[in-house]
């Protein structure tokens, strides 16, 4: 069942009052205690100026040349829930990370399978881009795959990590998959409605992978 909450990404803006008294000085001296604020990693392949790079609004903190944001209307992130409303995972936090200052920890919630994703309200162009990048870490058994769907207008594609070097023995893994490959498996890359899916048989609540390091690049 395709019914989903999606996951609102708010902002909060700040403003000043015109009249508003003065900062206390002493608060200007504080400093944050040695590692309050873990520092941010770069990855294993930092972004340039002048690469291509596409941030697809979701599990990437780094540079990017490209940016589609989750708005919550024109694209969302949706948790898929089960045909009796139960989510089928949650999603964490977490400063085991890649890259930025943390990574997302999927958790299941012990429902006969997992999936999640981006979803756009408009089909978009992706033909131009040539690789897709993440980063996959679990040591849990019933991940012993996770897969990775584009969805499109001419047809739906799906792709098992397992096959580009994903492995659940508790180590990250950085992957790159051809876009090609997708194309290749019944995509139509012209016509993307969602970019990005993940998905997993199900498995015993509690059970997690984590996820980094997504972006797609191009020539």
């Amino acid at each position: 069942m395709r019914a989903a909450v999606p996951i609102i990404a708010g902002l909060t803006l700040l403003a000043c009052r015109a009249d508003a008294p003065a900062p206390d000085p002493t608060l200007l001296e504080w400093e944050a205690p040695q590692g309050y604020y873990p520092e941010p990693l770069e990855g294993p392949d930092p972004w340039v100026a002048g690469e291509r790079r596409l941030n697809l609004g979701l599990f990437y903190e780094g540079g990017a040349s490209d940016f589609m944001a989750i708005d919550n209307a024109s694209a969302n992130y949706y948790i898929f829930e089960t045909t009796d409303g139960l989510l089928t995972y949650t999603q964490i936090e977490d400063p085991d990370r890649i890259e930025g200052l943390v990574s997302s920890r999927i958790v299941r919630s012990g429902t006969p399978w997992l999936g999640g994703g981006i979803v756009w309200s408009a089909a978009r162009d992706l033909s131009t881009w040539t690789l897709m990048a993440l980063s996959l870490k679990s040591s849990d058994e019933s991940f012993a795959t996770v897969t990775i769907s584009m969805e499109t207008e001419g047809g739906d594609a799906a792709l098992s990590m397992a096959d580009y070097g994903f492995d659940n023995d508790g180590q990250w893994h950085q992957l790159v998959i051809p876009m090609t490959d997708f194309e290749e498996a019944g995509a139509d890359l012209t016509r993307v409605t969602a970019p990005f899916v993940m998905a997993a048989v199900g498995g015993p609540a509690g059970e997690s992978f984590n996820i980094d390091a997504l972006y797609l690049t191009g020539p």
